[in-house]
């Protein structure tokens, strides 16, 4: 676990935050928090959230806290994250990290299409965003600044 500013464009943006890479139990996460005066909990840095049940119990617990909390999972843990969760809070930040390694390479006319895993399963539709839209300079956050 760190302290830092949260320098990713989330609602937790400039927030002095508790960063937890791994496991830990919800009273030792609650009092680091608390004693560094963090009022923002990531959950899962650097790629280290796993299917365990034991998420949402300690996100609720921290929600209820009165904390602001993240969780960063992989695209591919979605589906499963919104089982494990169910509804979602206010201050509950999911973090969806999308892996598209050489994505500075991808031409004018790529498009990231979110979709369902079937037609009409579980939405109305897909959304088509140009790539270099979703890249906008505002939202980009240099490696340099995680140092």
């Amino acid at each position: 676990m760190y302290i830092s500013i949260e320098r990713q464009n989330t609602p937790a943006k400039d927030r002095l935050t508790l960063f937890v890479e791994g496991s830990y139990d919800v009273e030792t996460i609650s009092n680091t928090a608390r004693i560094n005066e963090c009022e923002h909990i990531y959950l899962g840095v650097n790629h280290t959230y796993d299917e365990s049940p034991k998420w949402a119990p300690l996100i609720r617990t921290l929600l209820d806290e009165g904390f602001w909390v993240s969780l960063e999972i992989d695209v591919t843990q979605w589906e499963y994250f919104l089982e494990d969760m169910g509804d979602h809070a206010d201050q509950l930040i999911p973090i969806v990290s999308v892996k598209m390694p050489y994505s500075c390479l991808a031409n004018y006319n790529t498009v990231v299409k979110i979709d369902d895993t079937d037609f009409r399963r579980s939405t109305d539709g897909v959304w088509c965003h140009s790539l270099h839209d979703l890249k906008d300079r505002a939202k980009f956050t240099p490696w340099a600044d995680f140092l």
